[in-house]
């Protein structure tokens, strides 16, 4: 019954080795080979989404499926050499085809989606450029989000929207916690659809946290970094340059509690030091037209989403140790 219904199916399979994939440690159930427990395998895998491919989990997969009474005539989606998995020690070993030669199987991989930051002092234009070029990677078929930090939605978001509007007041450190703890808390989502193959474009990051926090008196820059070490680590930034005294001269500038010209002088020195040796950083000019801008930004965040595609980049760490 179960044979029946693997043989050949390699929607099935994908989703077998997506599921597997993300939960290594129920191998040791499968080598057993019981149908009950490929059976549960398929119910738990139903609805997953993202497969990551590799050869071996294909090689096992395959395995698995060319294992027990076939119908007749029904062939197996790939034959293998029969063989124990499990070495002594307890480690999947490397299934055979019958070329001997894993690496030439299919591959079901899907890259993951690009993850994008802008930034920039207040009014510069992030809000604009973040919902403009979603609007472009949608046009190219593309998969796209816009997402944006603070997240005001959450318990903690309102806390600090009540603070930035002036309606609370908090230590330095404890508001910069806060900001750091509103990032932490979107990671799961956040992690999850970029490996979905969502691409990301992101109104804000740490970088933010740290280039307004410590333009503070009294707050060390260093200092500001630590509770956002391991984040992940965006594809690229694209810094939105403009002085503060033409952001100043923008609509709505001067409602929330960072807009005065003094402070954002100092967060735009931050930002600079933040770029110093970081390659990931690309500055477009803010002080143009509109239109320059999206050009200037369009053409950073498309590069970014097919070089991420292309050449199968890993998600990186933010300001490792």
């Amino acid at each position: 019954m179960y044979r029946s219904r693997l043989c050949g199916d390699r929607q099935t399979l994908a989703r077998i080795l997506a599921w597997t994939w993300r939960n290594v440690a129920v191998l040791s159930s499968l080598c057993a080979f019981r149908p009950p427990v490929l059976q549960h395998l398929l119910e738990s895998c139903s609805t997953t989404t993202q497969l990551r491919a590799h050869s071996s989990l294909i090689s096992f997969a395959s395995a698995l499926l060319d294992t027990g009474n076939r119908p007749s005539g029904h062939p197996p989606f790939i034959t293998v050499n029969r063989r124990p998995f499990m070495t002594a020690g307890g480690s999947v070993e490397k299934a055979c085809t019958e070329s001997g030669d894993a690496s030439s199987l299919p591959s079901f991989s899907k890259p993951r989606g690009a993850f994008i930051v802008l930034e920039g002092v207040d009014r510069c234009g992030k809000t604009t450029q973040v919902a403009q070029v979603v609007k472009a990677l949608h046009a190219q078929g593309r998969a796209a989000e816009a997402i944006r930090f603070p997240d005001r939605t959450t318990t903690i978001g309102q806390m600090i929207n009540a603070y930035l509007a002036n309606a609370t007041d908090l230590d330095d450190r404890v508001i910069h916690l806060l900001f750091s703890a509103n990032r932490w808390e979107a990671m799961a989502s956040l992690r999850s659809k970029l490996a979905a193959g969502m691409t990301l474009v992101c109104d804000r990051y740490a970088y933010s946290g740290v280039a307004f926090s410590a333009a503070k008196d009294g707050m060390d820059f260093d200092w500001c970094k630590q509770c956002d070490r391991g984040l992940p680590q965006p594809d690229a930034v694209i810094y939105l340059d403009i002085s503060a005294e033409a952001a100043a001269k923008r609509g709505q500038y001067g409602e929330e509690r960072y807009e005065n010209q003094g402070m954002q002088c100092r967060v735009r020195e931050n930002f600079q030091k933040l770029m110093e040796g970081d390659n990931i950083w690309h500055v477009v000019d803010a002080g143009v037209s509109l239109e320059e801008v999206s050009e200037g930004v369009d053409k950073v965040v498309m590069a970014t989403a097919k070089r991420v595609e292309e050449e199968g980049l890993q998600l990186g760490t933010l300001w490792p140790a």
